[in-house]
């Protein structure tokens, strides 16, 4: 099974900032992320 990466911008703020920050350290996302404006979208691709 092949995982598929979603997350809000960076510059969208809140809780993927702090992630940036204090979980990759400021890293960049890897380019297998695909940036959505909100997780309503991620969570109907991934449900069935």
């Amino acid at each position: 099974m092949q995982t598929k990466l979603y997350s809000r911008r960076v510059a969208d703020g809140g809780t993927v900032e702090l992630f940036v920050q204090h979980i990759l350290n400021g890293q960049a996302f890897g380019s297998n992320v695909k940036f959505i404006l909100n997780y309503h979208p991620s969570l109907a691709k991934i449900s069935w």
